[in-house]
């Protein structure tokens, strides 16, 4: 959709309900990625350092799958509801970005709080400091039980969340910084309004890079395994296999 308009000037169908399905997905599944990103922040130390809260079923229901479960259907809902049925009355730009790039939801104050607060600002910083936490936690933790083969498990599955934690900050934070301010500034939405617009399509990277750095972590791990599986043979073991063969033919 964007490249149509870069290349025509307009938005592919000068519709409201083009407009609105391109807002909902834009605002839905952006938002839902970073609140699904805050809570695997927070699940990562559930994973690691209370293995036990998720033994039984109805904890692993509870504390790994429900959750996600409430986060997607709760934001979708919510999407559904402030976009095809806001309470104010939609201005659609064809010849803009986006169709004018904000749908009316955001001039209600109340509204436009909850969701730069609560689905924006809030889990960037939750995925801030969780996964700083647990990258102090896992090598305090290393420190402490030196045992390798536990620490690889924790390697793997905290390096995963880092990745991502760190990509998603880098494109993020600079957006997260500029809504703040513009929220709280007596300056007003007048704050960053020019680099707002390079920021704002920075994050498009976010999505775009996310499967490099999960492709990245699976052949990282992937050589692990290999390695565990096939590992490599030093001089010394060539030599007595070497020497056992040799005793074994005469």
């Amino acid at each position: 959709m964007l490249d149509s308009f870069r290349r025509s000037g307009h938005v592919l169908s000068a519709t409201p309900a083009f407009c609105m399905i391109w807002w909902f997905l834009d605002f839905s599944l952006y938002n839902t990625q970073t609140v699904l990103l805050a809570w695997a922040s927070i699940e990562r130390h559930i994973l690691i350092f209370h293995n036990k809260m998720i033994t039984t079923t109805k904890q692993k229901i509870f504390y790994h799958y429900l959750p996600p479960v409430l986060i997607l259907i709760y934001l979708f809902s919510f999407y559904v509801a402030v976009i095809f049925l806001p309470p104010c009355h939609n201005q659609f730009r064809y010849n803009a970005v986006e169709c004018g790039a904000n749908p009316c939801f955001l001039s209600v104050e109340i509204l436009a709080l909850w969701d730069s607060i609560v689905h924006s600002a809030l889990p960037t910083l939750i995925i801030a400091i969780f996964s700083l936490a647990l990258l102090y936690r896992v090598i305090a933790q290393k420190k402490r039980l030196r045992q390798p083969i536990q620490w690889r498990k924790y390697r793997r599955m905290s390096m995963q969340l880092l990745t991502l934690a760190a990509v998603y900050l880098f494109l993020n934070f600079p957006l997260t910084i500029i809504m703040l301010v513009q929220l709280f500034q007596d300056t007003g939405r007048h704050f960053g309004f020019g680099a707002q617009l390079y920021v704002f399509f920075l994050t498009y990277a976010i999505t775009l890079s996310l499967p490099f750095v999960v492709c990245l972590n699976y052949l990282t791990n992937d050589k692990h395994q290999h390695q565990r599986i096939f590992p490599m043979l030093t001089v010394s073991q060539h030599q007595r296999m070497f020497a056992r063969d040799i005793s074994n033919t005469v």
